[in-house]
């Protein structure tokens, strides 16, 4: 039998702007820019120009570090 592994990428992001519940970031390899949700762990530690570790697997992106 054959079992599908997903792919798990592990990238940096600089954030560019916070909006309301959702931050503005731009992955620091290939300079394209997105959004994402704030999780609630990371409220209120997230500042613009800040660099932050995030995960990308299955098509959906976690922030896991500031």
């Amino acid at each position: 039998h054959k079992v599908h592994v997903p792919i798990i990428d592990k990238r940096n992001a600089q954030i560019l702007a916070l909006m309301g519940v959702n931050v503005q970031l731009m992955d620091l390899e290939t300079y394209e820019t997105f959004e994402m949700p704030i999780p609630d762990e990371f409220k209120g530690k997230l500042e613009p120009g800040k660099e932050i570790n995030y995960l990308e697997a299955l098509g959906r992106k976690k922030i896991t570090r500031v």
